[in-house]
């Protein structure tokens, strides 16, 4: 709790780091937050959409969630954005 407070503190004093926001969807996931998960995530891809990590994160997210087919397409995005990678 304390970890996201502080990552929610910090993007509500203008922080806009990917990877705050993908640090702050994992906290949401460990309580089972998923649509909160999720909106963070998407903005980390948002602000960083090169960075295969966020898709890869997305995915897990929803597997761990049993919501195959929106990781499906999140994979399906994570190869469009990075065709060579060995992560996506």
């Amino acid at each position: 709790m304390e970890s996201q407070s502080t990552l929610q503190q910090l993007v509500a004093a203008g922080d806009r780091e990917a990877k705050v926001f993908n640090l702050l969807s994992w906290c949401y996931h460990r309580q089972s937050l998923l649509l909160e998960s999720v909106a963070a995530m998407k903005q980390a891809i948002e602000l960083e959409p090169a960075a295969e990590i966020n898709y890869d994160h997305l995915v897990q997210i929803l597997l761990e969630e049993r919501q195959y087919s929106d990781a499906y397409e999140a994979a399906k995005t994570a190869v469009e954005v990075a065709p060579d990678s060995c992560q996506a």
